[in-house]
């Protein structure tokens, strides 16, 4: 009786001292035990990383608009040049992007009966860019309407093939100084990533080398006359300075609206050994596109590019 007593005694006290010295078994806590000296690495990793995700997120707020650019135009001075750049109204030039329209379902690109400018058997030039080769080449369009795909207030849509099981960038028409042939590359999206984009948002900056000069495309911030905050895109070279175009200036992280947009190509389209862009500045409603093509050959004087044509394509 006496040896079963000493063993109670001796169980209870080693219970209560393994109590002592594991809390974190007893209690489920996640705390450090009492016996260890330091932290473990992980722990310090951990101490390590949340100040500087802090710091970032309280930067992605922080509004560093430094105006470079004053007493631009305001947006009600220049109604009337289409989607607030300048653009010839005696322009004949279009372009048709059929890389954001191609759909595989119905092998060829299709759009609404308000965005398709082409009618069957015209004749376009079909740009295309892939794997390092750029070229222009003749494209006799077909025009079919698409009685399944259903659209908006009756509106039709129209598949649109080009003779080709290449997919082009664009077409175009319209143009004397755009011709067949070999074509001079710099950049195109569409050789990348298919998720990457060239945004081009406020302190993007570029430079491009083309026939011995060096092109800077840039994006700057800039205000106009009433004090509206603008993003200002921007390109130079051997010591001229454009203006390309700007638009409303959002300070908004996680905002579509806070770029001027994508750059999708840069290259010489024309041929006369200087840069032409083209840029899609209207892809914020789902579904929409925009794109716009600055030629070199259409520039005015004392400019670098001119714009030569849009296209739009509707959102839903």
């Amino acid at each position: 009786m006496k040896k079963l007593l000493t063993g109670f005694i001796v169980f209870i006290a080693a219970f209560a001292v393994g109590y002592m010295f594991v809390p974190e078994l007893v209690t489920g806590s996640l705390k450090r035990p009492l016996h260890l000296e330091r932290p473990s690495p992980e722990i310090l990793e951990l101490v390590q990383v949340i100040p500087e995700t802090v710091v970032q997120t309280k930067t992605a707020h922080t509004d560093d608009f430094n105006p470079e650019f004053t007493d631009l135009p305001n947006f009600d001075e220049i109604i009337g040049k289409e989607d607030k750049h300048e653009i010839s109204e005696n322009s004949k030039i279009k372009i048709i992007s059929t890389r954001e329209f191609f759909r595989q379902d119905y092998a060829g690109v299709v759009l609404s009966g308000t965005d398709l400018t082409a009618k069957s058997g015209e004749k376009w030039l079909a740009f295309f860019d892939e794997n390092d080769s750029a070229y222009i080449k003749t494209a006799k369009v077909r025009v079919e309407y698409e009685p399944e795909i259903e659209g908006l207030i009756d509106e039709r849509y129209y598949r649109l093939t080009y003779g080709s099981i290449k997919l082009p960038i664009f077409l175009i028409k319209g143009t004397k100084h755009v011709r067949e042939g070999k074509v001079e590359s710099r950049f195109s999206t569409y050789e990348l990533d298919e998720w990457y984009r060239e945004n081009l948002k406020l302190g993007y900056r570029r430079v491009f080398e083309l026939n011995g000069s060096k092109y800077t495309l840039r994006v700057a911030a800039g205000l106009q006359k009433n004090g509206g905050k603008v993003n200002v895109l921007v390109l130079e070279t051997l010591g001229f300075q454009q203006i390309v175009s700007f638009n409303e200036y959002y300070n908004e992280p996680n905002s579509l609206y806070d770029t001027i947009g994508d750059l999708l190509w840069a290259g010489d389209l024309d041929g006369d050994n200087k840069l032409d862009l083209y840029i899609s500045d209207f892809n914020y409603e789902k579904g929409g596109f925009g794109g716009s093509l600055y030629l070199s050959s259409e520039a005015q004087d004392g400019k670098l590019v001119g714009l030569a044509a849009h296209f739009r394509g509707g959102g839903c």
